[in-house]
């Protein structure tokens, strides 16, 4: 990119590319870690939770819903790290985040026997396998409906499934 007037200005107006300033006695990545899971509290969020029967050998996923979505409501779908789910700090601060800044509904698509939830089939959680995010998705749409917009975001394996899940469609 170009070092322009309107480049600059533009860079002026966003304050996300400001450059990071780490706070003074926070001195390293592995203390702002540490101190960030013992000292943030974790949201007190409550969660309806919808089993999904997502194939024939009566495999399930568990569906969160923070709240009930009001008609029309953007809703953001939020699949979860390698054994994470809603009960972790960073779904549920997603939740906060994103219900309180942005009004949109969310929804934590729970892998097969993860954030809880029983395994109910043989077949267990496999990331290679979108089916499950495929009918997870499509049931969402039913339960919103067609006008509805849908978001999606994923963290670490999560968000490996999402991209496969997203170039296969």
């Amino acid at each position: 990119m170009q070092s322009t007037e309107e480049n600059k200005f533009l860079i002026n107006q966003c304050p996300s590319f400001a450059e990071y300033r780490p706070t003074a006695w926070i001195f390293n990545r592995h203390l702002m870690t540490i101190l960030g899971v013992l000292f943030r509290p974790l949201p007190p969020i409550s969660f309806e939770r919808i089993i999904v029967t997502v194939d024939n050998t009566g495999g399930t996923v568990a569906l969160d819903w923070h709240i009930r979505p009001y008609r029309r409501q953007p809703i953001l779908v939020i699949l979860h790290g390698l054994t994470g789910g809603s009960c972790n700090e960073y779904v549920r601060w997603m939740i906060l985040s994103a219900s309180s800044k942005l009004d949109l509904c969310c929804v934590v698509v729970h892998a097969r026997g993860c954030g809880q939830s029983k395994l109910t089939s043989s077949k267990s959680f496999c990331a290679a396998n979108t089916d499950d995010v495929r009918v997870s998705l499509k049931y969402i749409r039913s339960t919103v409906g067609e006008e509805t917009p849908i978001f999606a975001v994923g963290y670490s394996l999560g968000a490996g499934i999402l991209t496969k899940f997203l170039g296969e469609e």
